[in-house]
């Protein structure tokens, strides 16, 4: 059977905006250029009259939450050697046909990510169809990971979905090459300090059916309270004839594999918790994403916001991300920041016949993309920081859309040329507004 192409794949399972928030391009090696729109002053969000009321979000007991309009044409120029300052560029691996993909940034400034050959890369989506090392890099050094146990003795090129990276370690999904779109995924770990992958868990495992499509998106596996999360697809008496699960397994290895939410996907860190998109009927034979919810946390499963039964017929939330006490989702129209603490959240809204893309959180900070209707990828990237409420836009006619963020740093990927003489390689930068 002939492997469908990578894009053609995705369309045809409806992966929407969640996947493209993770898989969308976007920046030459030395920063961005003059944007088209943008103030050279901060913008603040208005409280007060201004305040909006959105139908249909319910919020829970708590700090009031009150949410405020932010344009983005109000968005001021991010000014390099004042907001942020490049650390260094990986132009060094984008030779002799070579790409270097990055998933992670850690909070120490260190790209974590794939090897392979530019023909093998999709600048659509930002990964490679396979992969020969995964490791990490920083400031002109690539150092691979290497395989523990039987692995060692097989290890093959595989497709590498997605994962990140905290003080804890490092986790991705690999799926077999010639089933991209379909169940068999296997989970990695690096512990911090380390350099020897294990294999977490696989869908074997799982019990996850061999040929079960990634109905909800890839894997993405993230770390929290010492054990990984992630999602998968199971045959289920849905309308898609799949259930989302949310699973998890110890990062220090072991068989302690659990199902922590049914009717879910998307894992995202929240703190020291795990915060996921809940799936709910519609009542007309279909479903859409009606919650945004803790899985792990001391007071139990708890709601951070859900669609009421008086939103508008058939919506429901189109994307997730979070870190700290912060975390976001695009609901009718508009993309939302939350910020638990304070209690404000800003909506912002997005540009007609676009998608959100490429969106990525670390501490207080925000910063994502847009793609058009073709998943073609927006010149400009905007970074919002809810400690002093400011949004910054950076333009660049190389960005490809991806990006990553941990800490203070954030990078983002740029491409030039075509065919033979396409270029790819990433910026990090370190930021102080």
């Amino acid at each position: 059977m002939k492997k469908p192409s990578m894009s053609g794949a995705l369309c045809l399972f409806g992966l929407g905006t969640l996947l493209l928030a993770a898989c969308t391009t976007l920046t030459t090696p030395g920063g961005a250029t003059e944007p088209a729109s943008g103030s050279s002053m901060p913008s603040t969000p208005s409280t007060g009259p201004s305040a909006l009321n959105v139908p249909g979000l319910e919020w829970p007991d708590g700090p009031d939450f009150i949410v405020t309009r932010l344009k983005l044409q109000d968005a001021m120029v991010a000014r390099p050697g004042t907001d942020y300052r490049e650390q260094y560029n990986t132009t060094d691996l984008a030779r002799d046909g070579r790409v270097f993909v990055p998933f992670a940034l850690t909070d120490k400034g260190m790209l974590v990510g794939s090897t392979g050959e530019q023909d093998d890369y999709n600048p659509v989506f930002g990964v490679l169809s396979a992969t020969d090392q995964v490791g990490m890099y920083s400031r002109g050094t690539f150092t691979p990971f290497t395989a523990a146990g039987a692995d060692a003795k097989a290890r093959k090129p595989n497709f590498v979905a997605g994962g990140s990276a905290t003080e804890t370690g490092t986790v991705w999904a690999e799926l077999q090459e010639e089933s991209f779109m379909e169940g068999t995924w296997k989970i990695m770990g690096v512990p911090a300090g380390g350099m020897t992958a294990r294999v977490l868990s696989t869908a074997k495992e799982a019990s996850v059916p061999a040929h079960s499509p990634m109905a909800f998106g890839m894997p993405k596996p993230i770390i929290a309270n010492d054990r990984v999360y992630w999602q998968a697809a199971f045959p289920a008496d849905t309308p898609s004839g799949y259930e989302g699960r949310v699973l998890s397994a110890p990062f220090e290895g072991g068989k302690d594999l659990r199902v922590e939410r049914t009717q879910a996907y998307a894992p995202v860190n929240f703190g020291s918790a795990v915060a996921v998109l809940g799936i709910e009927s519609t009542g007309d034979g279909l479903s859409a994403n009606k919650s945004i919810s803790l899985v792990e946390s001391s007071h139990g499963d708890t709601n951070l916001v859900r669609i009421s039964e008086s939103a508008p017929e058939g919506q429901g939330f189109e994307s997730l991300g979070g870190a700290g006490n912060i975390f976001s989702f695009s609901y009718l129209g508009d993309f939302y920041i939350v910020n638990t603490v304070s209690g404000k959240v800003v909506a912002i809204p997005l540009p007609s016949t676009t998608r959100l893309a490429n969106v990525a959180h670390c501490g207080d900070r925000v910063t994502w993309s847009f793609v058009d209707q073709n998943s073609s990828p927006a010149k400009s990237r905007y970074v919002y920081n809810a400690r002093n409420a400011s949004l910054r836009v950076l333009t660049n006619p190389a960005f490809t859309g991806t990006a990553q963020c941990g800490g203070d740093y954030m990078s983002w990927t740029l491409s030039t040329g075509t065919g033979k003489n396409a270029k790819t390689w990433d910026v990090v930068t370190r930021w102080e507004n």
